[in-house]
């Protein structure tokens, strides 16, 4: 072969080879083109808030990150008291929201109080500060929600890695106190809870059931410890003072937590608010079933000491008045005025209750009990009972407007929980037009009471017990 032919033939190589390089650049350069579309990019529509979900899950999968939504304002927050409804009188319902923040999972805690500021990080923590994040708003024709601000930037390494150790982090990890032995409770999605004990070399297990029974299931191999007998001796104080003391169970575990900083920790916040707000409602009043037992509650030492009414006055939780309906319809009121007064104004939440029926009465027709409770920073208040002949919804009607009349003026509720929301929803929508209102059994269900003998449970024998 001559130089000629090898010199044609390193050059043909050398073209071929220069074409196979140009095409795997084409095809990377092509692949990255299409992984950057789908990514969110600033100024991106999404036609609704599902749209927005499917896209953010898109943009996770392709960088390998975790987002989640760290504040946001719903439609329905402009329709309370004080706001601006036409601001969103036109939006499209399908984006449910008027603006949300979503941030990576290693962001910041938007939780942290200013104690906090002093103490080391968790090193069991996710939160990193990290700033990447997505900041969406409605557009300002309301059909569509848009990107307005992002942040791309992550200050930590992405990866499959760091996608998996944010998934195993989605199980639920709290203390649990039973018995003076501390347990860290695992709950995968879907699973059953798992208790293991603490103590370093102790394999100490046990399950925890719907119902928060722990049931010990690997014995363990030492006695409860010095600092298990002193959470249980604080939790049985804090249990004292969420029955007898009526202030919010988040201001007991604070000042309980600044007593005993070494026991009381961050860590155990929420199996402890929770534990005094289940031993607090065990111990709520019950409902009566008889117009003298709930006579006798309302001038009761357990119901006023509860409530905060003062005991040197004659007390005001009595009877208040009838109405009458369509035909023979009636009902008859009894609340606690002290507790309508203290909330004649914004409320977190109302639940009206009328779930009881073939009350023993005299007339035989007053068979129906309505209950209204307040709920203020999580304390339920029951402040409000009717006794009625019905529960149709010409009865509740007439019963609302008397009590929004004469006892409820002003008050406010963000969230109305019925368990009647068919009959009495376009009644609580007229009267409380800045309420959410929602469908929910709240706290009882149907009861049926045997009649006695002889009945003398009527509006003429209520008598007021001797104080």
């Amino acid at each position: 072969m001559s130089d000629a032919d090898e010199a044609m033939e390193e050059e043909a190589s050398a073209s071929v080879f220069h074409l196979n390089v140009s095409q795997g650049q084409g095809n990377e350069a092509e692949e990255a083109n299409n992984l950057s579309n789908l990514m969110i990019k600033i100024g991106e529509k999404f036609c609704s808030f599902e749209h927005y979900k499917t896209r953010i899950k898109e943009h996770e999968r392709v960088t390998r990150t975790r987002f989640s939504l760290m504040d946001s304002k719903l439609l329905t927050w402009f329709s309370k008291p004080g706001k601006n409804p036409q601001k969103v009188a036109h939006a499209n319902p399908e984006i449910k929201y008027f603006s949300l923040t979503a941030c990576c999972v290693r962001g910041k805690n938007n939780r942290r109080t200013v104690a906090d500021k002093d103490r080391l990080r968790n090193k069991l923590s996710m939160k990193l500060g990290c700033p990447a994040l997505f900041h969406i708003k409605m557009t300002p024709d309301g059909q569509s929600l848009q990107v307005m601000r992002m942040v791309r930037e992550h200050n930590h390494p992405v990866g499959q890695e760091e996608v998996k150790l944010t998934r195993q982090k989605a199980m639920k990890m709290k203390v649990v106190v039973h018995e003076g032995f501390i347990y860290r409770r695992t709950t995968p999605k879907g699973g059953e809870a798992v208790l293991k004990c603490q103590t370093v070399k102790c394999k100490g297990q046990a399950i925890e059931d719907k119902d928060d029974n722990v049931i010990i299931v690997v014995a363990h191999n030492h006695d409860s410890t010095e600092e298990s007998q002193k959470m249980n001796d604080c939790l049985k104080k804090m249990e004292e003072r969420a029955i007898s003391e009526a202030i919010p169970v988040e201001q007991i575990f604070a000042e309980e937590a600044e007593k005993n900083p070494d026991v009381i920790t961050r860590k155990s916040e929420g199996f402890l608010i929770k534990t005094l707000s289940k031993k607090r409602l065990q111990t709520e009043p019950e409902v009566p079933e008889s117009l003298l037992s709930l006579s006798n509650l309302l001038v009761s030492d357990q119901y006023r000491h509860r409530y905060g009414c003062n005991l040197e006055e004659f007390p005001r939780e009595l009877f208040i008045g009838c109405i009458k309906a369509k035909g023979s319809e009636v009902a008859a009121i009894f609340a606690s005025l002290f507790l309508c007064e203290r909330f004649n104004g914004p409320v977190d939440e109302m639940h009206i209750d009328c779930s009881f029926n073939d009350l023993p009465s005299v007339p035989d027709d007053m068979k129906y009990i309505l209950s209204i409770h307040f709920v203020k920073k999580k304390m339920f208040y029951p402040s409000i009972f009717a006794f009625t002949s019905s529960r149709s919804s010409s009865m509740i009607k007439g019963l609302l407007m008397y009590l929004k009349e004469e006892v409820m003026q002003n008050t406010a509720p963000d969230m109305i929980y019925v368990d009647f929301k068919w009959q009495i929803n376009l009644v609580l929508s007229e009267q409380f037009p800045g309420s959410i209102i929602e469908h929910s059994y709240i706290y009882f269900t149907k009861v049926s009471f045997p009649k006695p003998e002889n009945p003398h449970r009527n509006i003429q024998w209520l008598k007021i017990p001797a104080r």
